[in-house]
C-alpha cells in the first residue's frame, strides 16, 4: 500500500511510530490525550471526537482526507488474553486490597472493558462511513 497523504497515528504520544513514518518522508500526526514524551501534535480526547463523530458532530476526523491513513492504538491491554486475569478475584493485584476492593476493581474495569469495546465499534464505523481509502 502506497500513502500519499498524511498518517494520523491516534493514541500514539510517544511520537514512536509517528517519527518513523516522518523519517520515511512521509507526513505524519499524532493524537493523544496525553502528552508525558512530549512529543504529543494534537493533544485531544480521542474518545470525545469519536463520539461526536459517530453522532455526526464536528471532529479531528473531519480534517482527514480520503488518502490518507489512520493508525489507532487503541487501549488494547483491555482486550488481550492477559486481561482476563484481572477480572479474577485470585489476580495477584488484587492480594493487598480488601475482597470488597477488589470485587469494585473487577467491576470498574468490566465497565471500562465495555466502555472501550463500544468506542472501538464506533471508529470502526466511522471508518467505514469515510471514503474507502480509510478501510
Amino acid at each position: 500500500m502506497e500513502i500519499t497523504g498524511k498518517v494520523h497515528c491516534l493514541f500514539e504520544q510517544s511520537g514512536t511510530f509517528k517519527n518513523e513514518f516522518i523519517k520515511l518522508g512521509i507526513p505524519a500526526e499524532d493524537y493523544d490525550i496525553q502528552n508525558n514524551f512530549g512529543e504529543t501534535d494534537n493533544v485531544v480526547d480521542i474518545f470525545e471526537h469519536i463520539e461526536a463523530a459517530y453522532n455526526g458532530r464536528p471532529s479531528l476526523f473531519d480534517n482527514i482526507q480520503s488518502n490518507d491513513l489512520i493508525m489507532a492504538f487503541f487501549p488494547c491491554i483491555y482486550f488481550s488474553c492477559m486481561s482476563q486475569v484481572g477480572l479474577s478475584w485470585s489476580a495477584k493485584n488484587y492480594r493487598k486490597v480488601s475482597s470488597r476492593e477488589a470485587n469494585d476493581k473487577i467491576i470498574e474495569r468490566v465497565q471500562n472493558r465495555e466502555r472501550y469495546l463500544i468506542l472501538l465499534m464506533k471508529l470502526c464505523q466511522i471508518a467505514r462511513e469515510r471514503p474507502k481509502a480509510y478501510i
